[in-house]
């Protein structure tokens, strides 16, 4: 599993899911960014697909890398919420996990790819929230530069939408970059 294969998978969990992300409540915002970047791994791990590990390695490192590989094996029968829960409390208390689930998070660009799923108002709040609990954890200054509702890029203001990897995600669908034009 390579980072654009890994990046939808994400998408697609988390379109799958988006009312539930649009009421997401004080708390439950980071956690469920974990869950639903860890998932997609735990189930390729499932399946066989070694290669998931080999990009989470290349994602956050080897210490990083060892923590959560470690942990894939008994995450395969959690619920996502119970995923999303645990990698909250482990982001509290341990800074090694908030720091590799941080490198994960950000390098899948997670925040983006909701962005891309919710409508402008939920993504407001989702994004508050996030926020508030970001600022608690003290990590939320890496996560500025995906908690702008207006990219840059080129000149062109991108309202709402997000570049992910190399392509172009709006809220109603992928465009790959070989489309964009």
């Amino acid at each position: 599993m390579d980072k654009a294969t890994w990046q939808e998978r994400i998408r697609e969990r988390l379109g799958a899911t988006a009312k539930l992300l649009a009421e997401m409540t004080p708390g439950m915002t980071y956690g469920a960014l974990a869950a639903a970047t860890v998932l997609p791994l735990v189930t390729a791990a499932q399946q066989g697909e070694l290669a998931a590990i080999g990009a989470l390695f290349g994602m956050v490192g080897s210490v990083g890398g060892n923590l959560i590989a470690n942990q894939i094996q008994q995450w395969h029968d959690r619920s996502e919420a119970e995923l999303a829960q645990e990698l909250s409390g482990l982001a509290e208390t341990e800074p090694e996990w908030r720091e590799a689930l941080d490198a994960l998070i950000r390098e899948l660009e997670t925040p983006r790819i909701v962005q891309a799923i919710l409508g402008e108002a939920e993504w407001d709040r989702f994004e508050r929230l996030l926020r508030q609990e970001l600022a608690r954890l003290g990590n939320l200054a890496s996560y500025e530069v995906y908690l702008t509702e207006i990219h840059t890029e080129g000149g062109a203001v991108i309202q709402g939408d997000a570049h992910v990897g190399g392509d172009f995600v709006n809220r109603d669908k992928v465009i790959y970059g070989d489309e964009v034009g």
